[in-house]
C-alpha cells in the first residue's frame, strides 16, 4: 500500500504542560486553539467530559498545534474525578 499523506493527527499524553512544551518549544507548533473542559458544561451527550468540567472548568482538554500546515490534535490523558 502506498502512503501519500496524513489527515489527522491526534496525540495523548499524560502531561499537559510537557506535551506543549515539546510541540511548541522543540518542533516548533504554532497553537491554533485550546479547548477547556468548561465548553462541555451544558454538553448532557458527553457526560465524562461534564463531568470533568463541573470541577475543572478551566482545565485544557485538548488543543490544535499547526507546523507546515499540517494540524495535529493534542489531548491530555484524563482520569475521571
Amino acid at each position: 500500500m502506498k502512503f501519500n499523506s496524513l489527515m489527522h493527527v491526534n496525540i495523548i499524553a499524560k502531561d499537559w504542560d510537557k506535551m506543549v512544551d515539546f510541540y511548541q518549544n522543540k518542533l516548533g507548533f504554532k497553537n491554533l486553539v485550546l479547548v477547556k473542559y468548561g465548553e462541555y458544561l451544558n454538553r448532557p451527550d458527553r457526560p465524562e467530559q461534564q463531568k470533568i468540567a463541573q470541577k475543572h472548568p478551566e482545565r485544557i482538554m485538548y488543543g490544535y498545534f499547526e507546523s507546515k500546515r499540517q494540524i495535529t490534535e493534542c489531548i491530555e490523558k484524563t482520569v475521571l474525578v
